[in-house]
């Protein structure tokens, strides 16, 4: 609670930095207000979203609405690009269902409404194209949702879907969501295929110059996080935000990453040549050396090894968390923790371990924060710079 607490102090400012907001006078109605809302975000006024999200709890009996109505106006097409809409929401979901609107009100209204009212520069002419082509999506979601699949024996093309979606093709792209959703497929099964998608692509990225770790962690916590989208916005929600989800693997082609079939597993099984206990030392070491070229076949051959990869995901948690230098791999840490059992009997399941460990070993090379976090920790020793030019 302690990082969660900071962050929100550092988001929020002081209680002193502004008055009270003060709530819309009567007559209101919800209706009126999830209106204005709508205006508000395609105008980027937070401060009348926030107003009105304010008014709206004050109403009383209209709590479950707005978290679906944040969620309805964060997927509108013009917010195409801003990848970390969903995301955030998500968070704030999660931090509502903990602590309750009574705690978290402020919290959840304010950046709810920052979320919404964000500057947005005007589309190149490939966002526009993209946006467009999202706009067409919204008849065929309306549709399925009067009639949703139940997904029992769906056939599901999952490595056609796959290269679709890396294809560098906006069409192919948008395409590979949309047929998928045609053809019944259910969107936790659709997300199944993302995150570990995006694990995949974590795993194979040459490290040569530009891993592109930043942006390979966003697609698998954007598509990890369609999950709450749908347990919080419902179904249409969810099947948009797919296509958001879409938009950052396109954003992402030029990492240019080959296709390779998910049905598969990667490396063959073998019998371990030692025990689990010390194979796992041997991971941790090898990230802690930062052996970026052994790091893979390592990780991978444990797993083919048929050793538990919880435990191996709990020591590179460790390991990772006691000298994170990765500016976001915490993120990443959490959702690969969370879909490595729900990705369970899939294929390419071990992925998210080996993309996990390649990561957390590249980014020891990043010698950057971890200097600059040594030299914060001397001057609170109380040592000036004089001292720290002399030792």
């Amino acid at each position: 609670i302690i990082p969660l607490t900071f962050a929100a102090h550092g988001l929020s400012g002081r209680a002193g930095d502004r008055p009270r907001i003060q709530t819309l006078p009567d007559p209101i109605s919800w209706e009126k207000l999830e209106a204005w809302i709508r205006v508000f975000s395609t105008e980027k006024k937070w401060e009348g979203i926030e107003k009105c999200l304010i008014t709206a709890r004050r109403l009383g009996g209209h709590d479950d609405k707005i978290l679906p109505l944040l969620y309805e106006c964060a997927i509108a097409p013009h917010f195409l690009g801003h990848s970390n809409n969903i995301l955030h929401l998500g968070y704030l979901a999660e931090v509502l269902e903990e602590f309750g609107w009574a705690e978290a009100e402020e919290l959840v209204c304010n950046l709810g409404a920052k979320i919404l009212g964000q500057e947005r520069g005007l589309p190149d002419e490939i966002r526009q194209s993209g946006i467009n082509r999202f706009r067409e999506a919204n008849d065929l979601i309306d549709e399925l949702a009067q009639n949703p699949s139940s997904d029992e024996g769906v056939p599901f093309d999952e490595d056609a879907f796959a290269e679709g979606l890396i294809s560098g093709e906006l069409s192919q792209t948008f395409d590979a969501i949309t047929n998928a959703l045609k053809g019944g497929v259910s969107i936790e099964r659709i997300v199944t295929s993302l995150v570990l998608l995006a694990a995949d692509r974590m795993a194979r990225t040459p490290v040569n110059l530009n891993p592109g770790w930043g942006g390979l962690a966003r697609e698998m916590n954007m598509a990890a996080s369609v999950r709450t989208a749908l347990k919080y916005g419902g179904f249409k929600v969810a099947a948009l935000s797919l296509y958001h989800v879409a938009w950052q693997f396109y954003g992402d082609r030029w990492l240019n990453i080959t296709h390779r079939p998910m049905s598969e597993a990667h490396g063959p099984q073998k019998s371990g040549t030692v025990d689990e206990e010390t194979a796992i030392a041997d991971v941790m070491s090898a990230i802690e050396e930062i052996q970026i070229r052994e790091i893979g076949r390592q990780t991978r051959d444990y797993l083919n090894s048929g050793y538990s990869g919880e435990n191996l995901l709990k020591a590179m948690g460790l390991v990772i968390l006691k000298d994170d230098n990765g500016r976001g791999i915490l993120e990443t840490l959490r959702t690969i923790f969370d879909e490595w059992s729900r990705c369970e009997g899939h294929p390419s399941r071990n992925q998210l371990l080996v993309g996990l460990a390649r990561w957390g070993t590249d980014t020891r090379r990043r010698t950057g924060s971890q200097s600059a976090a040594a030299t914060a920790l001397r001057f609170a020793k109380g040592q000036t710079a004089v001292d720290l030019y002399e030792s």
